[in-house]
């Protein structure tokens, strides 16, 4: 009977060895379901590409401001990740990533001009009636499978987010000893500056829809609403609810809602001080300014939690109807 020597192997090494393996796995495994999304990215990208931007340059049923207000940077974003993908599919992901990064100017244009887009693509569908033929026949080809144009027109939007993930999985499972690491890091730091923009971007159009859904309630008066983000000074109707619809809107701009918090806390402190004023549309102009100033809380520590407590007593009596006692005396003072 014999037996063969065999290296001892601690347990300490086995575990680190075991934890390499599972990173190796999980990286290989987001890597390929990267190479694989990028390049049906792609394959839409250039549907985009080929049967719309082209095509319509060439027939000249749009004209050129119109079409580039449609369609933005889409064909350098194209451009830009065909480049990539060439980088993924020889595994140079890092030296892939680096390069795109790059090239992230593009989609930078592509976000801020999005809800544009959506708006002149809409006007077009309505009174061209050339393009909306043009629209539907392309969108009838075996190529888009039922892709609508408004929905490739999103993918880059929705592109960014899926890196975000797609990197960060990357980077996690990237030793720091690996060459790419640096790389992935800086593509990490790169993408979510994008997606932080877009972030941005869908805050101030939700800010601009809650102005123009106030506005609504303003209708009729010969009183001029400023836009979102102003910060010229307004002359203030005396009625207490035009005061503070008004204050809203001209605080509706996040940062500058920030740097003028004090303003903020004299408002809040006023309807804390007569909550028989306040009603619901009150309550909508409390919670909303409230949700933004949680993300700039940092910027104003004294008043932040104090002005927390202000909407549970301003829902319930928003809620309320007003007393007998309180109609009486409201019928009494208007006669």
């Amino acid at each position: 009977m014999s037996f063969s020597p065999h290296p001892l192997s601690t347990p300490g090494c086995n575990s680190i060895q075991e934890q390499r393996d599972r990173w190796e796995i999980k990286r290989s495994r987001t890597a390929k379901q990267l190479v694989r999304t990028e390049q049906r990215y792609c394959q839409q990208l250039e549907l985009v590409t080929t049967f719309f931007v082209e095509i319509l340059k060439a027939k000249g049923t749009l004209k050129q401001d119109i079409r580039e207000s449609i369609f933005s940077t889409i064909k350098a974003i194209h451009s830009a990740n065909q480049s990539l993908l060439i980088h993924l599919e020889n595994g140079y992901f890092g030296k892939g990533f680096d390069k795109f990064c790059s090239h992230l100017h593009h989609y930078n244009t592509y976000v801020d001009n999005i809800y544009n887009a959506n708006k002149v693509l809409g006007i077009q569908l309505k009174k061209n009636k050339a393009f909306r033929h043009f629209k539907k026949l392309q969108e009838a080809r075996p190529e888009f499978n039922n892709q609508k144009l408004e929905d490739l027109l999103q993918l880059p939007i929705q592109r960014i987010d899926q890196y975000k993930h797609f990197l960060e999985d990357l980077t996690s499972n990237t030793s720091p000893h690996n060459p790419e690491f640096e790389q992935l890091s800086r593509a990490v730091t790169a993408v979510c500056m994008v997606f932080q923009r877009i972030q941005d971007n869908t805050q101030y159009h939700e800010n601009h829809l809650q102005l123009c859904r106030v506005q609504k309630l303003l209708k009729g008066r010969k009183l001029k609403v400023l836009a979102a983000g102003s910060t010229q000074p307004i002359t203030i109707s005396p009625n207490p609810k035009e005061q503070v619809i008004l204050e809203y809107l001209t605080l509706s701009n996040v940062p500058h809602m920030a740097r003028r918090h004090h303003q903020i806390v004299q408002i809040f402190q006023g309807w804390s001080l007569s909550l028989r004023k306040i009603n619901k549309l009150h309550y909508l102009c409390l919670s909303r300014v409230l949700h933004h100033l949680a993300t700039y809380s940092h910027q104003v520590p004294d008043h932040y939690p104090r002005l927390c407590q202000l909407p549970p007593l301003v829902a319930l009596h928003a809620q309320q109807p007003p007393r007998p006692s309180e109609r009486n005396h409201n019928s009494m003072h208007r006669t």
